[in-house]
């Protein structure tokens, strides 16, 4: 096995990115291999082109186009050809859901109601297998300790009151709802500033990203975990909190309502 990552950056470095990875797969006689991509992307095109295979993991953004959000591979052309093309040169795909093939969406007015990777491939004949992510349920686990009753827990990574993910995630509506709720507790998780959330309701507090044990210590703690995001593909902190025994309120996207089934809401 070997491995490469197309390293996130500025635009203009992305032919020099390439081109790194070009030399990663030459040097690694890329065509003699199969490669897999985690998410369909610009690091698929040269993989699809040099490697004797391309299986490539559909995770989210990949099969999206949320516009105003910021959000989804398909929301700008070069992107959305880029995806295009390397999901159709695969051998095969594998979203974590079957629901990012397709599916539709009615929270954004301004994206496309229908969403999912044959919304925007509509001639795609690539064969796909449902592969869902997994979870270590040794580690993800409930204590004995106890639970505070109305502390509701919101895993928002990346989030600022600036920002797409914080309409993503849903965090604007959690602030909405905290006041109407004032015996109940709100623990926002994941912001690099937390400091920008200014003039929060008094039961609000914000938090920065957190290492795994203090993280799986607040799923523990809380009541409730609060996935309410707009778009998510298999979301590991609604899948990692139900393990720790917090009841899940979610969005109806994507892999969500399958991952509750009958619990929570």
């Amino acid at each position: 096995v070997r491995t490469h990552e197309l390293l996130r950056g500025p635009k203009w470095a992305l032919p020099f990115r390439l081109l790194a990875q070009l030399l990663f797969l030459v040097r690694n006689r890329a065509w003699r291999r199969t490669a897999i991509c985690h998410f369909a992307g610009y690091h698929g095109l040269l993989p699809a082109l040099w490697c004797r295979h391309l299986v490539i993991v559909l995770a989210g953004s990949d099969c999206a186009s949320f516009p105003a959000m910021g959000y989804g591979n398909f929301r700008k052309a070069l992107y959305g050809w880029a995806t295009s093309f390397s999901v159709r040169r695969a051998r095969r795909l594998l979203p974590v859901h079957h629901s990012l093939m397709g599916m539709e969406q009615d929270y954004d007015p301004d994206a496309p109601r229908n969403q999912g990777l044959k919304a925007f491939v509509p001639d795609l004949h690539t064969p796909f297998t449902e592969v869902p992510y997994g979870f270590d349920a040794t580690y993800w686990s409930p204590d004995t300790g106890s639970r505070a009753p109305q502390l509701y827990l919101c895993v928002a990574s990346g989030t600022r009151p600036d920002n797409n993910t914080h309409a993503r995630k849903g965090v604007d509506l959690v602030l909405k709802v905290a006041p109407l709720l004032p015996d109940a507790r709100f623990l926002i998780i994941g912001s690099p500033e937390p400091g920008a959330y200014e003039d929060l309701p008094p039961n609000v507090a914000v938090e920065g990203r957190q290492h795994a044990e203090a993280l799986r210590e607040h799923y523990r703690r809380a009541r409730y975990l609060l996935q309410v995001s707009v778009m998510e593909g298999f979301p590991n902190a609604l899948c990692e909190g139900m393990l720790c025994g917090c009841i899940p309120i979610v969005s109806t996207m994507a892999a969500m309502p399958d991952i509750v089934g009958g619990t929570g809401a």
